[in-house]
């Protein structure tokens, strides 16, 4: 763990020594550091008691939603279905929204990105 800490602190020391010769070494540094990956890797879940690899999204999301819902409890302690819970906290209201009814303007966006405190994200 030691060796791992070094290799990252002298990786750290020669971006931030070539920052004024080679600032491109610099924003790739950044750039790696601050990607985030958005896929969730293939997932491996038992079926029927066989061992099947999921890789379509809607099934990895099915897979979890069955697994939590297994194991979710509410605060008397006993287990539920998220479905039944779901609709014992909305009361059997109707909320159907999807993304068609999201809409954004270039108000909305411009006021959401000014309102951005620009400090902190570093």
């Amino acid at each position: 763990m030691e060796i791992t800490r070094s290799i990252h602190k002298a990786e750290q020391n020669e971006v931030a020594r070539s920052t004024k010769t080679n600032p491109k070494i610099f924003w790739i540094y950044i750039k790696n550091k601050t990607s985030q990956k958005t896929t969730i890797g293939d997932v491996k879940t038992r079926v029927d008691d066989k061992e099947v690899i999921l890789s379509n999204d809607e099934d990895k999301a099915s897979a979890f939603c069955n697994y939590f819902s297994s194991v979710f409890t509410i605060d008397g302690g006993a287990t539920n279905n998220v479905d039944d819970v779901e609709n014992e906290i909305l009361n059997e209201t109707d909320f159907k929204i999807s993304l068609s009814d999201v809409e954004f303007n270039d108000f909305s966006i411009f006021t959401a990105l000014d309102e951005l405190n620009i400090i902190n994200i570093y």
